[in-house]
């Protein structure tokens, strides 16, 4: 389980993040919601070691992980998709695909894991192009497939909808793929950190929770948190 308690973060004089405590439990989606500037890109790179908190505490199984470098929190079991995707242009998709595998030793990281072209066939039919002549749906494919492949037991996604078409968003998020992607998300134990800039609009195939209330918030996942202003203003039941 991932636990934070009490972060703050700063930009020059700015105080981006107030004093956030939340926690994300094995098994369940949960979503951070909130408007652009209110902090969560900057919260998910805390999480992440890319940015050094400046108080407060980021506790990963029940071990601090403040003083991780984020290579190391990779191999605690961390892996995240940025906003932007990121992925290496010039590298073949089948090898920015391998690039998730780092955490794993030679012998373990020669192939890319089948599971990943079973949850994104594109990937497969496309594994020879470069990253950089893909579409930006199937760039997301491979960016969430490329954090998948180092099999975390927490996955962080920023914004993985964005500057995607409609039907694309619905390719990405299809039943089939996502009870495929629940089943190996069961077996791996794995927690999903999802952020957002609004609650408008569902992700197809994340299904809602039965106890939650009437609305839209109930589509994005089993728990849900809203920020403004740098504080954590409503969460869910």
């Amino acid at each position: 389980m991932l636990k934070v308690e009490q972060l703050h973060q700063y930009y020059g004089g700015s105080h981006i993040l107030r004093g956030l405590s939340f926690e994300a439990k094995v098994g369940e989606v949960t979503c951070l919601l909130g408007r652009n500037g209110v902090g969560k890109t900057t919260l998910l790179k805390c999480l992440m070691g890319l940015i050094a908190a400046k108080d407060g505490k980021v506790e990963w199984e029940g071990q601090r992980i403040n003083s991780f470098k984020p290579h190391q929190r990779v191999h605690a079991g961390i892996a995240y998709v940025p906003q932007g995707r990121e992925i290496f242009p010039r590298l073949t998709v089948e090898e920015n695909l391998l690039m998730g595998l780092s955490r794993f030793g030679a012998s373990e990281a020669k192939t890319v894991p089948e599971f990943i072209y079973e949850l994104f066939p594109v990937l497969r039919e496309m594994k020879q192009r470069r990253g950089g002549d893909l579409s930006g749906g199937q760039q997301q494919q491979l960016a969430i497939g490329r954090a998948l492949a180092s099999q975390p037991r927490l996955l962080i996604l920023d914004e993985p909808t964005e500057g995607i078409q409609p039907s694309v968003i619905k390719e990405i998020g299809g039943h089939q793929k996502t009870r495929r992607a629940r089943r190996y998300g069961h077996s791996l134990g794995r927690a999903v950190l999802r952020f957002r800039r609004r609650a408008g609009r569902p992700v197809p195939g994340d299904e809602p929770r039965r106890d939650h209330p009437a609305g839209p918030r109930r589509h994005h996942g089993s728990r849900w948190r809203a920020r403004a202003g740098g504080n954590l203003i409503q969460d869910s039941p």
